[in-house]
């Protein structure tokens, strides 16, 4: 009975553990980059595919305007996939600038944090000022215009 209870417990013991290697947070956002590593990288192989693949063309009669559209096909090809490389490449440093302001906030004292929430209201409340010069400047306007059509009324009568 004894040996029972201790094999139970034993492998209750393994399991919790091995529960908790897998529920580490750790693990899981390596994981996470794993999957985000193969899904690019089968991307990038079907793009490669498509990039790689040709387009059949009649090869008895080569003529100078067929030859002029395959190389424009190429051209716009290399375009597309320069455009898609720049697209990615603009998206990647945008986020690691994030993850480094989101570094930089974390490692930042509470008077720190303080000063980029005053700056942050600061700019703001000028942008709301901003908004309320515009919107008397347009009212004055609204306002003459308003006076010009009574006085164009009056001239009318």
């Amino acid at each position: 009975m004894k040996i029972k209870n201790m094999m139970g417990i034993l492998g209750l013991v393994f399991f919790s553990i091995t529960q908790l290697s897998y529920s580490d947070p750790a693990v899981e956002r390596l994981l996470r980059e794993a999957r985000k590593k193969q899904t690019h990288e089968v991307k990038e192989i079907k793009q490669e595919e498509m990039m790689s693949e040709e387009i059949p063309v009649n090869v008895n009669t080569p003529t100078g305007i067929q030859k002029r559209a395959n190389e424009l096909k190429k051209q716009s090809q290399r375009g597309k996939a320069e455009e898609l490389k720049m697209k990615k490449e603009a998206q990647m440093k945008k986020k690691s600038e994030i993850k480094a302001m989101k570094a930089k906030q974390k490692n930042m004292t509470e008077s720190e944090k303080m000063d980029v929430e005053v700056q942050r209201i600061k700019r703001r409340v000028e942008e709301i000022n901003a908004n309320i010069e515009t919107f008397h400047k347009t009212n004055e306007a609204l306002e003459k215009m308003e006076e010009r059509l009574e006085g164009i009324k009056d001239k009318i009568k």
